[in-house]
């Protein structure tokens, strides 16, 4: 072994060379700065039968003001050649770092030898008058490693340049510059090599490169192995005269692979130049430029890519690009020898504008690819034509190009196919069935069908932004594309083979989508339709009905104004006429859309399907609504949405017509999939009071059928009313009955007992505290009810408060005052032909009373009473509540008179009557289906007039007190004078109102202990009206006690 260790801290002269002859030869050169005039560093170790290792680590900087900064030779013969670098800042007048590192081994064909290049600078590399970085490395017979990791180099010409190939082994680049190249008058960034029997590597990375030439060049090949390129340019790469980026990958027996992703490129050549040859393998290439392609001269972006024995991927993903000459240049090839097992794929994205002076927007040249081309941005064309996709007609492949929003075509956009040249125009033809237009991306978009032009004169000769050679028409994603204008010009020549929405919404804005004409019916088991998993899996994919429209579920068709689809339309999605789904005013009416084909609706009987909704302003017969028209049979099943446009609801006589088939169609092709089912079976869709079914008139065998809307009850005479209005309509009643008065023995029992006993009264011991607790069930048939509704409440109520006496007379009579507190709950059940339902209300009160007590027998009572109420309503029949937390007041005054007469033995017998006016209110609200629902009356007055008889009992108990019971049974008789409560909905009044006479039986008594300081009371009572009393009845009863101090 040969060792040459040089240890120096500051050295003005280059070191002299180090050789050997066998075993190892190494330098390891350790040093501070180095900083002359002259070469600053030079090494040369050389080993004729061995190998050579040179390690060099400078704590500093290099620097050569007049000449080299530092130059290596490490070459072995027979043996491996390692050489590592370490250095911060290096500067020289020529030349910055040469290196040259390679190896012999023609007597060794064993594989194990290896070169390998490692440099790492952490500071700027310079040379004022010559190049910045070169390195040379061969190797006869094992793998070449290069590895440089470097931040700025400052050239004045080649910044870096790094050449290797290998004959037998592999090679493998990894070079990483993070800081700005500039080459003033040379190659900013280049590097070439390969392996003619292994694979070749290549990872680079870069930031700015500024050159008085081309910016950045890459060259790899590789013979019997597989060549894979990626580099990586950050920043802005500027060129002044060549390419502006170049990348050359061959492949002569196995793959060529090339990932390139950039940002700006400025150049007066062309910006972007890709070669990817695979002549026995597969080509892949993938591209993408997120800044912008400025290029003076020449073509934006070059590409080519080449298989003869494999498959082709060619994947391109651009921003904004301004070119002289093509935007976008594409030549893609696959040579197959025999048959064709050859596959290829061209996937092109456009995010922003391309804009070319006199060429192409972009311009595709292939022979077998499956072209899908997407453009987010601008393309123009300043050769005329934005976007040429031109195949030969030697293989079938498919051209589809994508839309999104934010597109724009200046110049012709044509799919076109030619017979063996593409310089022959003449020649081309279209082919319609693989070529596909879809309507894609995120965003909301238009699109103006007048630009398609199908004809074969348009190949030469149309519009000047004709869209021309796509025959079949797509849309994907949820976004929504509005299309206006007509494809029928020039009749059927226009028109699409087919078309197919897969997901979001077109919307056909007075435009008329034209298919080609087929004459088959439209049937379950004849069409051929697609999934949205076939559609997710291929957006390419259309119906293979021609003349067809196909919805996939999840997609949607839409109208706007007056549009057409000329052609046949099978439906597994939706049909928008409502505006409010793409995101209009949702109150338009009046769009219309013709088929003029046949149509299908598959339905999978789970609800999911077609369906087809539409704004209609529900109310008579003349309303303004959407229409569907189908000029051809109509088959299948769709459902029917009606979205109301402000109607108020109103009767109809012929009804509301919404859809006319001019064919055959049975009953059940169009069903309403409406707000709720009715208690007879229909679907049902609310129009403020009103209930709307959807009803078919004509006869399954006959042409000729209309569906439409109607508020008329089918099978008697009279309307139908919404689910709520029962509610709403008894929703009064329900408050009244917890807005109720007791009777004066109800609240307090009796108080003072048989007549003149009051004349015994303490005055200043006579308050006393009550309590209560009343309930009852109601059951009531309103003698009258605009909706026939019944209901059954079931009421209790706390009701608590003080009484003191307010004034005595010398015969002992008393007035009394006293102040209470309530509480109550009631729940109904309400009952009609039109909708069952639930009110729970609840209330609270604040009340007085003010009572004389007569000693003669007499007395008087008066009480009023203020009550809040808070409500839920919901209904059964719709499945879900109309209203919640709804509030409401009521005020009630009552006046009850009465004169017991004393018959002997503890009886008497009490004459009585009681007057009570109630009044309740509730906030105007608005339901589900946003009907307005007012109060318009809810106002009582109730007579009373009955006689109770009586009995009382007194003793005295063991420990001296006295003791009552009094009990006492009544029979009364009410009445009602009013006219009941009315309530309206949406400009409709609802009224309803009991029986007016009831009678009323009762018993009931008070128990009194400890001289009359406590007491418990209660009574039970039976209410039935004179009329139909098994439906208009109510029993209840009350509870209380009392305590005086």
């Amino acid at each position: 072994m040969i060792l040459l260790m040089i240890l120096m801290l500051h050295i003005r002269v280059p070191l002299s060379n180090n050789s050997g002859s066998g075993g190892t030869s190494v330098v390891n050169f350790n040093s501070k700065s180095i900083i002359t005039e002259l070469d600053a560093l030079n090494i040369y170790n050389t080993n004729y039968s061995g190998a050579v290792i040179t390690n060099v680590d400078i704590d500093g900087d290099v620097i050569s003001t007049t000449s080299q900064a530092t130059s290596f030779y490490n070459d072995a013969y027979n043996g491996s050649a390692n050489f590592t670098f370490r250095a911060n800042n290096v500067t020289g007048e020529y030349s910055g770092i040469s290196i040259n590192n390679s190896s012999h081994n023609s007597a060794n064909n064993n594989h194990d030898n290896a070169v390998i290049t490692d440099i790492l600078l952490t500071g700027d590399l310079t040379s004022t008058s010559g190049s910045g970085l070169q390195i040379n490395s061969y190797m006869d017979d094992g793998d070449i490693k290069v590895s440089a990791q470097l931040e700025n180099i400052y050239s004045y010409y080649e910044a870096l340049s790094v050449r290797a190939d290998t004959l037998t082994g592999n090679l493998q680049f990894n070079i990483d510059v993070s800081g700005n190249i500039v080459a003033e008058n040379g190659l900013g960034f280049m590097v070439m090599g390969g392996a003619s029997e292994g694979n070749s590597t290549m990872i680079i990375n870069a930031n700015n490169i500024s050159s008085g030439s081309q910016a950045l060049n890459i060259y790899n090949y590789s013979g019997l192995g597989s060549a894979f390129t990626a580099v990586t340019a950050t920043g802005h790469l500027v060129s002044e005269q060549g390419i502006g980026a170049m990348f050359s990958t061959y492949v002569s027996q196995g793959d060529a692979t090339a990932v390139i992703n950039l940002n700006d490129i400025t150049t007066a050549g062309s910006g972007v130049k890709i070669d990817t040859i695979a002549n026995g393998g597969n080509s892949t290439t993938y591209l993408t430029v997120v800044g912008q392609i400025n290029s003076s001269l020449y073509d934006g972006i070059d590409l080519r890519a080449t298989a003869t024995e494999g498959n082709t991927l060619v994947s391109i993903d651009v921003n904004n690009i301004a070119s002289e000459y093509d935007a976008i240049h594409l030549d893609n090839k696959n040579y197959t020898t025999g048959a064709d097992n050859g596959t290829s794929t061209i996937d092109l994205i456009t995010r922003g504008a391309l804009v070319s002076q006199q060429g192409y927007g972009i311009n595709i040249e292939t022979n077998t690819a499956d072209t899908y081309v997407t453009v987010g941005g601008l393309v123009h064309g300043g050769n005329g034509t934005a976007i040429g996709i031109h195949r030969l007609d030697n293989i079938q492949t498919s051209a589809t190009l994508e839309l999104q929003s934010g597109y724009a075509l200046e110049g012709v956009t044509q799919a076109l196919v030619f017979n063996g040249s593409y310089a022959e125009i003449n020649d081309a033809a279209l082919d319609l069935a693989n070529s596909h237009l879809v309507l894609g991306g995120a965003g909301d978009a238009a699109f103006d069908l007048t630009r398609i032009d199908n004809r074969e004169e348009a190949i030469l000769d149309g519009d000047p932004n004709r869209i021309t050679g796509f025959g079949t028409l797509t849309k994907t994603n949820n976004s929504i594309w509005t299309l206006t204008g007509a494809n029928m010009a020039d009749g059927d020549a226009n028109a699409f083979l087919s078309a197919n929405i897969a997901g979001g919404i077109l919307v056909l804005d007075n435009a008329t989508l034209g298919l080609t004409p087929d004459a088959g019916a439209l049937t379950g088991a004849t069409v051929n339709r697609l999934s949205a998993a076939d559609i997710a899996a291929d957006p390419t994919l259309v119906a293979t009905e021609t003349g067809a429209l196909t919805l996939a579920e999840g997609g949607a068709l839409s109208s706007l104004g007056d549009s057409v689809l000329s052609g046949n339309l099978i439906s597994a999605g939706g049909i928008l006429l409502s505006n409010h789904y793409t995101g209009g005013n949702g109150a338009a009416t009046d769009d219309r859309l013709t088929v003029t084909g046949t149509y299908f609706g598959e339905n999978n009987g789970s609800g999911e399907g077609a369906w087809l909704a539409l704004d209609t302003v529900l109310g008579d017969d003349d309303s303004a609504t959407d229409r569907l028209v189908i000029n051809g049979d109509a088959t299948g099943t769709t459902s029917v949405r009606v979205n109301n446009a402000g109607g108020l609801g109103d009767k109809t006589l012929n009804g509301i017509n919404l859809i006319t088939v001019d064919g055959l169609a049975q009953d059940d092709t169009f069903l309403l999939a409406g707000d709720y089912v009715t208690t007879d079976g229909y679907q049902a869709v609310v129009g403020g009071a009103y209930a709307y079914t959807l009803q078919a008139d004509g006869e399954a065998a006959t042409a000729g059928r209309n569906w439409y809307l109607s508020s008329e009850l089918m099978l008697t005479e009279g309307v139908r009313y919404q689910a709520g209005v029962p509610l709403y309509e008894q929703y009064p009643q329900v408050l009244a009955a917890l807005n109720t008065l007791p009777t004066l023995q109800q609240r307090v029992g009796n108080r003072y007992g048989a007549p003149g006993a009051l004349a015994d009264l303490d005055f200043d011991n006579n308050q006393w505290a009550w309590g209560r607790i009343e309930g009852s069930h109601q059951v009531t048939d309103p003698a009258r009810s605009t909706s026939g509704s019944q209901r059954e409440i079931d009421v209790w109520k706390l009701q608590t408060g003080i009484d003191v006496p307010l004034y005595q007379s010398q015969d002992g009579s008393l007035l009394t005052g006293g102040v209470n507190f309530s509480y109550g709950k009631a729940k109904a059940d309400i009952h009609s032909f039109f909708g069952d339902g639930r009110i729970n209300s609840a209330g609270y009160g604040l009340g007085t009373s003010l009572t004389w007590y007569g000693n003669n027998g007499v007395y008087v009572d008066g009480q009023l009473q203020t009550m809040w109420f808070d409500s839920d309503l919901s209904s059964r029949t719709a499945g879900h509540a109309v209203a919640s937390g709804n509030n409401g007041r009521g005020y009630t005054s009552a006046i009850e008179a009465g004169k017991g007469y004393a018959l002997g033995n503890g009886l008497s017998l009490t004459p009585q009557m009681q007057v009570t006016y109630s009044r309740v209110d509730f906030d105007t609200f608005r339901d589900p289906f946003d009907s307005e629902v007012s109060l318009q009356e809810g106002d009582s007055l109730r007579g009373r007039i009955g006689v109770s008889l009586d009995k009382e009992t007194t003793w005295s108990a063991k420990d001296g007190t006295t003791r009552r019971s009094h009990i006492y049974s009544h029979l009364d008789l009410h009445n009602e004078f009013l006219n009941g409560s009315k309530v309206q909905v949406s400009g409709v009044e609802f009224a309803t109102r009991d029986e007016r006479q009831s009678v009323g039986l009762g018993a009931g008594g008070t128990y009194e202990w400890q001289n009359g300081r406590y007491a418990v009371y209660g009574n039970v009572n039976l209410l039935g009206a004179t009329r139909n009393v098994s439906d208009n009845y109510a029993v209840g009863g009350t509870i209380g006690a009392r305590v005086s101090w």
